[in-house]
């Protein structure tokens, strides 16, 4: 998602990480250990702005609103899910400040709830 921009058409990624935004919390902190791990793997930057797969101006790509609407018909789908406008916003929300958490040198008391970010109860 990061790498390709407006090029990218890989819709069931984009599906894939919705469900697991959806449906499990995520500890702040470890979630960041993993995007750290997966761009250094990669040999690639840390994001300091969101990818462009990540933005309004992709999700509301006419060319994406095509590609969405054909992977939902095809696919098999355990959940269907809302415009593609509101799953790429739901994947920025749950993915950048993550992201931008990299660059922190402190624990980052946050889980992701599958909806939105929230304080630690111990913190």
């Amino acid at each position: 998602m990061a790498a390709l921009g407006i090029g990218n058409s890989r819709m069931q990624d984009f599906y894939d990480v919705w469900t697991l935004a959806r449906q499990f919390e995520f500890d702040g902190t470890l979630l960041s250990s993993a995007i750290r791990a997966t761009f250094d793997r990669r040999q690639a930057p840390i994001p300091t702005a969101p990818p462009r797969a990540l933005t309004i101006d992709f999700a509301g790509n006419p060319s994406k609103a095509i590609q969405w609407k054909a992977f939902l018909t095809k696919g098999r789908l355990v959940e269907t899910p809302p415009p593609f406008t509101d799953v790429v916003r739901l994947l920025h929300d749950s993915l950048m400040l993550a992201t931008i958490a990299i660059r922190e040198p402190s624990q980052w008391p946050y889980s992701w709830t599958g909806r939105e970010w929230r304080l630690h109860p111990e913190s």
